[in-house]
């Protein structure tokens, strides 16, 4: 609006209306019985003024980019017509030359910078405060301590508490003093005790989360804290904040900017990237072992009552049959006493390798010593199978939390990795901190790294990723992840591990370091709230290009610094540091934290931050943007952990709930069986044998859906139904309703199966970790391993051969010289009906079978029978988009509502009745949609692939078909590049 009017303001005329209001307002409405109501009015403003002078025509010389895109699909001309920023991004409305008069800056060089935030971001956040906070923070149910914690905890006025506090009686110190659980007697006589107390003198402390941000944001070591988390009971609530407390153990390796060094070696980058996720992977695991394996048997041990089976790692502890506390858990068996770290470095070995590597070999070797041990054949058998059986348990539980994690874990790395100078500056600004604190591992007088035995007990440890890479002699030269984890593993275990599990170690912490609860000078609350602005000076980098940034951040520095004890600051290790010391008090610590709140509230008077951003970083300021995954999908929607860790320490960005992974199918002799692969190259490979061997014993007329679900087709999942449809619209309708679990995604899957007439088969690798083996099936006996380039050599030889009779090959040129003169080069295709090959498609629908049918002359298509046949009687529905839920849901349970009954009577159909039973399934069938799912194989030469394929840029043909072909073409351009064009070739894209 114009300065002082109720007028739009205009670019024409822009020195009468440069100045003005910017107002947005949001409705918000409620709806109850069919009626909708307004329930609230958000109004923002934000004063700014036009300055045409930024606005900057899209110059002549084009950004690189636009010039590819242009190179590839023509001059975009409605892109002509529109204003670009200097990096060639296109600008939404007025953002290039509206002002915002507290910063100077255009809303494109806020959005470029750090975010823009405008008055409708404002009135969004207006209704998160309002909807999306909670009314009171999170909270344990069950948490139970002696004297002042349990009153802080449960008695605190929700309106007054803080996030993060920092009063002894809410500290990790009292809760670790008091808590019955962590007292139990196994647990203070075996040395594991010695973990917590170690964690409370880091000065650990704990969060009550009030925003979802808040509740999501997990970064041990820093500014995140132990979050309450509230369980069903309270043995689960105390393993799980057990885990929680493992991880201060292993604080997160600090990301500091550095990891494009390129002077440092060609692979220091890919080594930097790989050993920030492989040492947080390996925290998930060591965690697992301390709280839900040794922790847990500790509370078993000292007579707590539960049951045990619901932690699904332990009972993989029991069925081991160790010792790990020097008690047996097989009493009859008094001889085989094992010290707790010795346990330990055996149990973590092995959780490592899978966890990591996706292999379960170290289980499994653990076990061979255990039951061996067994008196007698049958002793030995019963416990096999209790071992199998609870390592089948434990891989079905954990394997979605480890893919999930390594997925979280490297979608964490990448987005820092993004603005690695933010890091830079941030680390340069808390560096003198970290040092004069003591909070790293350097020792405090001398400055070096400790070496790989070094003990960092007694220290909270915080460590960079290059400073790690240095300790465990890791550089430019390329370096197998293997080997990799067992440096890391090795180092962790001397440094942090063992020095606090071995009795009477040197370094082992017996107690909490304060005498007296209440005494505020105690170094927990020290080290706590440095560790916290450690984390918290973050934002002074996001800002760093303003002002006022400065004024703030040097008093919250100095404050820290006048406030360390000559025993602990190192005082060469920050210039200008104060030679005073005063001490710490808590008016001290909320004067200074109000210090940093002021400061949060000038950048969202600038339009810099929102009124959530204020009221969580105020909490804690993130160091990374939030990243979700799904812990509780069922087990197809997952990738194997052996792929994703293959994939993600190879550096590929991909998503990893994708069906381009290793399916595997449960044998009946209980082993595993690969059914479908992915060659390096990316070719995807499918063993026929083990799929139709896979649905053995199914009923027919669920064999479709489990054959889609076998080939890797992704499904849409009862969470994904439940979130679109709300809670009217899913109510599930009895505890097996088949209607919710048989939406098929629109994203066909297509797999090589066979070459030339003969099939290919899959062999399960000799070691785990490994991938699958690949080989034509001529014979059990001949092994014929395939991988993309023989199979591209030998297309190419064959259709060589073939070109030898048009002229008699007159200058002896070589197959793979005759394939680049006569094929390649004057596109002599035709002889590429010499060359055949088989695809298992899946996952399309019976509308775009008919359009495959339609191109019989070109391939052959074996096909389900559309209709005739039971099979046909429980199809899955393809649905294209999120959107279509409803409609589709409801459709097919009203179809299979209605024509239930008459399946159920096709079993009494006679001779001589009105109908035969294929007549009646034919006409029960034909009531679904031709959106029901289906698969093929489909088969034909080369050349005629070749023709097929064209149509992936027809108009006219339908998205879906487009999409079956563009997943064919995708196979076979890894075959032969030279007869089917990239991606980059096609003008046409698949949806997203």
């Amino acid at each position: 609006l114009r300065q002082g009017t109720e007028h739009a303001a205009s670019l024409r005329h822009p020195g009468q209306d440069s100045s003005g209001l910017v107002d947005a307002v949001g409705l918000e409405s409620s709806r109850t019985e069919g009626s909708e109501t307004l329930s609230d009015v958000y109004v923002s403003h934000l004063e700014g003024f036009i300055d045409m002078s930024r606005r900057r025509r899209q110059s002549k010389r084009k950004p690189r980019r636009i010039l590819a895109r242009e190179r590839k699909n023509g001059p975009d001309t409605k892109r002509l017509n529109k204003y670009m920023d200097a990096e060639g991004n296109s600008i939404f409305g007025w953002d290039d030359v509206f002002v915002v008069k507290s910063t100077g800056l255009t809303f494109q060089e806020m959005k470029r910078l750090l975010g823009k935030v405008s008055p409708r971001d404002q009135n969004v956040n207006k209704y998160v405060l309002k909807h999306l906070h909670y009314a009171v923070p999170r909270k344990t149910n069950f948490l139970r301590c002696e004297g002042d914690f349990n009153v802080a905890i449960m008695q605190d006025n929700p309106d007054t508490e803080e996030t993060i506090s920092f009063r002894p009686e809410r500290s990790v110190g009292a809760f670790v003093g008091t808590n019955e659980f962590l007292n139990n007697e196994v647990c203070r006589t075996s040395g594991l005790y010695g973990a917590f107390v170690s964690v409370a003198n880091s000065g650990a402390f704990f969060r009550a989360a009030r925003t979802r941000r808040c509740v999501n944001y997990w970064l041990p070591g820093l500014n995140a804290g132990i979050p309450f988390v509230p369980k069903a009971d309270p043995v689960h609530e105390i393993t799980f904040m057990a885990h929680d407390m493992g991880h201060f153990l292993i604080p997160d390796l600090i990301y500091t900017g550095n990891n494009d060094s390129p002077h440092k070696g060609e692979h220091y980058s890919s080594n930097y990237r790989k050993t920030y996720i492989l040492y947080r992977m390996m925290s998930e695991a060591t965690t697992l072992v301390f709280a839900d394996m040794l922790f847990v048997e500790s509370l078993r041990l000292s007579g707590y009552e539960y049951d045990w089976k619901r932690r699904q790692i332990h009972p993989l502890l029991q069925a081991l049959g160790m010792s790990v506390f020097g008690k047996d858990i097989d009493t009859k068996n008094p001889n085989s006493q094992a010290p707790l770290s010795t346990s330990f470095q055996k149990l973590l070995h092995a959780n490592v390798e899978y966890c990591l590597l996706g292999s379960d070999s170290g289980w499994r070797n653990l076990s061979k010593s255990s039951i061996t041990k067994k008196g007698g054949i049958n002793s030995q058998t019963q416990a096999s199978e209790e071992f199998e059986m609870a390592l089948k348990n434990f891989k079905d539980k954990y394997m979605p939390f480890f893919v999930e994690d390594y997925r979280w874990t490297s979608a964490n790395y990448d987005n820092m990795a993004q603005t690695p100078e933010i890091y830079k500056k941030w680390w340069t600004k808390v560096e003198p901190i970290v040092l004069a604190a003591g909070l790293n591992v350097e020792a405090p007088s001398s400055g070096t790294i400790h070496d790989s035995s070094s003990s960092l007990a007694g220290c909270i440890g915080l460590e960079t990723v290059e400073q790690f890479m240095a300790a465990i002699n890791v550089g430019g030269l390329e370096i197998d992840s293997r080997e990799l984890i067992d440096r890391i593993l090795d180092r962790v275990w001397k440094t942090r591990l063992q020095p606090v599990f071995v009795p009477h170690a040197p370094h082992q912490p017996t107690d909490i370091t304060a005498a007296k609860a209440h005494d505020t000078q105690q170094p927990q609350l020290r080290n706590a709230f440095m560790r916290y602005m450690v984390g918290q000076f973050f934002v002074f980098a996001k800002f760093d290009f303003l002002s006022i940034t400065k004024v703030y951040e040097d008093k919250l520095r100095n404050f820290l610094l006048e406030h360390l004890p000559d025993t602990v600051r190192n005082k060469g290790s920050a210039k200008g540091m104060p030679q005073r010391t005063k001490k710490l008090s808590l008016k001290k610590v909320k004067h200074a934290r109000d210090l940093y709140r002021s400061y949060l509230n000038l950048l969202e008077e600038m339009s810099l931050l929102t009124k959530d951003d204020v009221a969580n970083y105020a909490d804690i300021c993130p160091l990374f943007d939030p990243v979700y995954v799904h812990y509780d999908e069922k087990r197809e929607f997952y990738d194997e952990l052996v792929d994703v860790q293959q994939k993600i320490l190879e550096g590929d960005k991909v998503d990893i709930c994708t069906s381009d992974r290793g399916i595997q199918s449960h044998g009946a002799a209980g082993a595993d069986v690969n059914i479908i692969t992915m060659l390096p190259e990316g070719l995807r490979a499918i063993d026929s044998e083990q799929l139709w061997k896979s649905v053995n014993g199914v009923p027919v007329e669920d064999k479709l859906q489990q054959l889609l679900k076998n080939c890797g087709v992704p499904f849409w999942t009862e969470g994904e139904i439940r979130t679109q449809l709300g809670r009217r619209g899913w109510s599930p309708r009895g505890k097996n309703d088949t209607n919710l679990v048989a939406f098929v995604k629109r994203q066909p899957v297509v797999a090589i199966s066979a070459i030339g007439g003969v099939p290919i088969r899959i062999r399960p690798p000799e070691r785990q970790s490994d991938k699958p083996l690949v080989e034509l099936a001529l014979g059990m006996d001949q092994r014929y391993p395939l991988t993309i380039a023989s199979i591209r050599q030998a297309f190419k030889a064959q259709m060589a051969y073939a070109s030898f009779p048009t002229y008699l090959n007159p200058n002896d040129l070589t197959a793979e010289a005759m394939f680049d003169t006569v094929i390649k080069k004057h596109g002599h295709f035709s002889v590429g009906h010499t060359c055949f090959v088989s695809f298992v498609m899946a996952g399309f629908s019976c509308a775009v079978e008919q359009e495959f049918n339609s191109q019989r002359d070109v391939v052959h298509m074996a096909r389900l029978t559309v209709a005739r046949t039971k099979a046909q009687s429980n199809p899955p529905i393809i649905v294209p988009s999120r959107e279509m839920l409803r409609i589709y849901l409801k459709v097919r349970r009203e179809i299979a509502e209605e024509t239930r009954k008459f399946y159920k009577d096709v079993d009494t159909v006679e001779n001589g009745d009105s109908m035969s039973k294929p007549e009646l399934y034919e006409a029960l069938n034909t009531v679904w949609p031709c959106a029901k799912a289906h698969i093929a194989v489909i088969s034909g030469s080369i050349r005629n692939f070749q023709k097929l394929v064209k149509d992936i840029d027809n108009s006219g043909k339908e998205t879906e078909y487009k999409m079956c072909l563009w997943e064919l073409n995708k196979n076979l351009n890894k075959i032969l590049p030279e007869m089917f064009g990239d991606e980059e070739s096609w003008k046409w894209r698949p949806p997203t």
